[in-house]
Parts: structure tokens; C-alpha cells; sequence
């Protein structure tokens, strides 16, 4: 009689962990995301998935360390599965430009619920008001050298009248400086 043959044990492959997190939006929405992809890739699907306009910059609040990802820091090949982990959630944010270049964005959650969020909320506040006030350092600067140019402009009315010791006075270098600076405002907010 020949021996019994034992069964062979099969093993099933590892199967790693989930490479999926949830994005939460709107009224409490949420859309699940694989992390394993580039960037670029991620922020396509989510912009389409929770219906963001495509040229709207948008970052991820993640819940469990409370903090912004930064995605827009990030270059569109990198893969995202070492800033997030797998079943995490994080909140959609958009960010919006400073209508002045070189001011940073406006943080905007895109949830209808910020009130269950409160770190989210501060940070947003804390962010979106040093945003307002370099806006309104900004505009008063150009305010100021609005005068200064209307002072320069008055002054050369006066200097072609023959009295040029009033445009001395007023000084035209400074308002010559003043309407420079004026044009390369208006030309940098006309680009952005």
C-alpha cells in the first residue's frame, strides 16, 4: 500500500494594506482616493470627483495630524503614499489667489461642517488674516504713491507755467519713483 500523500498547503500571496483614503467635501460628502499615484494624477480625479473647477488650486487637511499636506508645494510625479496613509481622511480645501502676486493664497475649507473641525477653522482664520493684512499693507501703499504721483503731476503742470521752484519743492524724483512703482503694480496684476 503506498504512502498517503499529505496535501500541499498553498499559500495566498501578502496582500499589502489598502492604498485608499477618503476625501470629505461639501455637506459631509466623501470620495475615496487611491494614494498610490503621482500627484498630478490625484489632484485631476479629485478635483473631478468633488466637481472643483480645474484651474482652482486645491490642498488636503489631514484629520488625523491636523495639518495642510501642501500639495501645491509638491511636484506633480511624486507619489503621495508618504505624506498620507492608507484609510486616512482629510478635509478638500481650495485655495484662492491674492488678487497681489506674491501674497500667499486664501484657505477656504470646502466643507459645509467647520464647526466639527475647529483646528481647521483657526488655522484657516490664521492663514486668511495675514493674507488681509498684507492686502491692505499693500493697498495703502499704492494709495500712498497714488498722491505722491498726483503731487508729481500737479508740480509739472506748474513747472510748464513757469514756476519751477513749486516742481523743485515737490520733489520729482520721488514722484517719478511713485509712478514707476504705480505701472509695475498695474502690470503685475493684469499677469496674475
Amino acid at each position: 500500500m503506498a504512502p498517503a500523500r499529505k496535501a500541499a498547503i498553498v499559500e495566498s500571496p501578502t496582500v499589502g494594506p489598502p492604498l485608499y483614503f477618503s476625501v470629505i467635501y461639501a455637506d459631509n460628502q466623501t470620495a475615496m482616493f487611491n494614494i498610490a499615484c503621482q500627484k498630478e494624477h490625484l489632484v485631476s480625479a479629485i478635483r473631478r470627483r468633488c466637481r472643483i473647477e480645474r484651474k482652482a488650486e486645491i490642498d488636503l487637511w489631514a484629520i488625523t495630524r491636523g495639518e495642510l499636506l501642501k500639495l501645491t508645494d509638491r511636484s506633480n510625479q511624486d507619489c503621495l503614499s508618504d505624506i498620507i496613509q492608507s484609510r486616512d481622511a482629510a478635509i478638500l480645501c481650495k485655495l484662492e489667489a491674492s488678487k497681489y502676486p506674491g501674497v500667499e493664497s486664501r484657505l477656504v475649507p470646502m466643507i459645509s461642517d467647520l464647526q466639527s473641525y475647529p483646528a481647521l477653522r483657526d488655522l484657516a482664520d490664521s492663514i486668511n488674516k495675514q493674507v488681509s493684512d498684507r492686502e491692505a499693507k499693500i493697498e495703502q501703499r499704492q494709495q500712498a504713491a497714488m498722491k505722491r504721483a498726483s503731487r508729481y503731476t500737479s508740480a509739472q503742470k506748474q513747472g510748464a507755467d513757469g514756476s519751477e521752484q513749486a516742481a523743485s519743492s515737490v520733489g520729482l524724483t520721488k514722484g517719478r519713483m511713485a509712478i514707476k512703482r504705480i505701472m509695475i503694480i498695474n502690470k503685475m496684476t493684469k499677469r496674475s
